[in-house]
């Protein structure tokens, strides 16, 4: 009985995924946690400033020292320029950018990046499949080809490591945003951006203690962080993934799969949190010490990207005289974030 308990559940569990319930469960939680009038607020937001980062300067890509990579879709590569034009800012021309295309990026697409970032290094769902797909076949790595398969977020590891071409490389999200200069990241080193949430890896601390022989890093977050790609041992992930948290070995792989492995190898790597100013959920940039935000998970807090990051940077590279108050652009429409 227990077997066959087992067997129905993975079969629900199974249909549920195919027929995209969570998703769209996940979307209507995402939908009801904002008020009419906030989602008023974003679409207003959205139409004044999401555009107008293509009438910024270029800012010319190139091979330098400075290498950073980021996974677009086409419905965000609006906030992925955004993103990127937000650090490029600091660091000038030369920066070796690196899209990677998850095989959703329009030519037309394209082409804005291309005229906002020139000389970026766009690489292709196409080409990334037949490159690192047949990289690792010939490895033998064949969990790691099912979970790149199975996991979009998978390009991040995979693809990131295997087209770097420098020391050290930085890894961002299309949801984050610079306010000044990140210091602590452009230092060196091996380093990250610390979650609000201590429930996002898909092993447990003490299984992940085990494996790597010594304590894993401390709520990790994959929105921005440095590594050194040259360090990495993709047989050793091919070990790891034989665990069953992860989800590979049944075909199934764990939405945190990714994040938990490039928490084990930041761990590996020595990498240290990001010094406060790094914030998910981050507040009011004009607030000292604020460097960096991370609009993730939906929501109030993911609706500050536009009614507050994106308009504060667009009037600081306009100089503009219109004021984005600590409310956001239009006050009178927001909402006030849940009780802590």
């Amino acid at each position: 009985m227990a077997a066959l308990d087992s067997m129905s559940l993975d079969f629900i569990r199974q249909t549920a995924r195919k027929l995209g319930i969570g998703r769209r469960l996940q979307r209507l939680r995402t939908y009801f946690a904002v008020s009419p009038l906030l989602r008023l607020q974003i679409m207003l937001a959205q139409r004044r400033y999401l555009g107008a980062v293509f009438e910024m300067p270029a800012i010319p890509c190139g091979e330098g020292p400075l290498e950073v990579h980021m996974l677009l879709h086409s419905r965000r590569f609006r906030e992925g320029a955004w993103a990127c034009y937000s650090l490029l800012r600091h660091t000038g021309p030369g920066t070796r950018l690196v899209i990677h295309d998850d095989g959703s990026l329009q030519p037309w697409q394209l082409g804005r990046l291309r005229s906002l970032f020139p000389g970026f290094v766009h690489i292709s769902r196409e080409r990334a499949d037949r490159e690192v797909g047949q990289a690792l076949e010939e490895r033998g790595l064949v969990k790691c080809a099912s979970l790149r398969r199975g996991l979009v977020f998978a390009l991040k590891l995979f693809d990131a490591v295997f087209y770097a071409k420098n020391e050290r490389i930085i890894i961002m999200d299309s949801d984050v945003l610079f306010f000044t200069r990140p210091e602590a990241l452009l230092r060196g080193g091996c380093c990250y951006s610390p979650d609000n949430n201590d429930q996002c890896y898909c092993l447990s601390t003490a299984k992940m203690r085990a494996l790597l022989g010594m304590e894993p890093v401390y709520r990790f977050n994959p929105g921005v962080f440095a590594v050194s790609p040259g360090k990495i041992d993709w047989q050793q992930h091919e070990a790891w993934l034989g665990e069953e948290g992860f989800g590979v070995v049944k075909g199934r792989p764990s939405y945190f799969a990714e994040l938990t492995l490039w928490a084990m190898e930041v761990s590996l790597q020595g990498g240290v949190p990001l010094t406060p100013g790094y914030e998910i959920c981050a507040p009011d940039p004009s607030q000292p010490g604020v460097v960096f935000g991370h609009y993730c998970g939906g929501g109030y807090w993911a609706s500050r990207l536009y009614t507050h990051a994106i308009p504060w940077v667009y009037q600081v590279l306009t100089h503009s005289a219109e004021r984005v108050s600590p409310h956001g652009v239009f006050p009178r429409a927001e909402s006030q974030p849940p009780a802590a």
